[in-house]
């Protein structure tokens, strides 16, 4: 009820919750899970956008932009990146450059409760659109206590 626990699929032993005593189960009778997670493969999402032609065009941004000498106009002339590309990382025309965000706040006036967000950006598409919905998405947002528990499977 509260996500800080993990529990098993379909265990029928419905263990209550270490921290709090809630049970896993809506009611003692049912394997209906009284919170669920849904998980989606980054990389079929990728590979989802890719399959779209304006988009994969929208995606060798990257790989095609022209860059000025000392003018910093986008991430791709940063050290980090140039760092990358010297590892033979970016090689390909279409690979793909993410980033992640992590952002907690407390949902409460009294901070009773808190939400971590999970989010991702995909820089291969030109400034001005990749900030657009079609090239942001959220990984997961993470409900919990305002002190952590046991959050090891994280």
């Amino acid at each position: 009820k509260y996500g800080c626990k993990k529990f098993k699929l379909n265990d029928k032993k419905n263990d209550p919750c270490d921290h709090y005593g809630e049970d896993q189960y809506e009611t003692e009778n049912s394997l209906h899970p009284a919170l669920t997670i849904k998980m989606i493969s980054i990389g079929d999402h990728l590979s989802n956008t890719l399959c779209n032609e304006e988009f994969r065009d929208m995606f060798l941004y990257r790989s095609s932009r022209v860059t000025k000498n000392n003018v910093y106009q986008d991430i791709f002339e940063s050290g980090i990146y140039k760092s990358l590309k010297q590892q033979n990382l970016f090689n390909n025309d279409l690979d793909i450059a993410l980033a992640l965000f992590i952002y907690g706040f407390t949902t409460q006036i009294k901070g009773k409760g808190t939400m971590t967000i999970i989010h991702c950006i995909i820089f291969n598409a030109d400034p001005s659109s990749r900030y657009t919905e079609e090239f942001t998405f959220q990984l997961g947002v993470i409900l919990g206590s305002r002190k952590s528990k046991d959050i090891y499977f994280l």
